[in-house]
């Protein structure tokens, strides 16, 4: 596909923001993807 490689830093921010929800809070599922893309 080519294009901009997510860095661990922004894969591991995900994790964390997802880790530090409340118990109340539901995550199923996390999809990331690279924002900027090559012409």
């Amino acid at each position: 596909m080519g294009g901009t490689v997510l860095s661990a830093d922004d894969v591991a921010g995900a994790i964390a923001f997802a880790y530090q929800q409340p118990q109340q809070v539901c995550i199923r599922e996390i999809v990331l993807a690279a924002t900027r893309q090559q012409a």
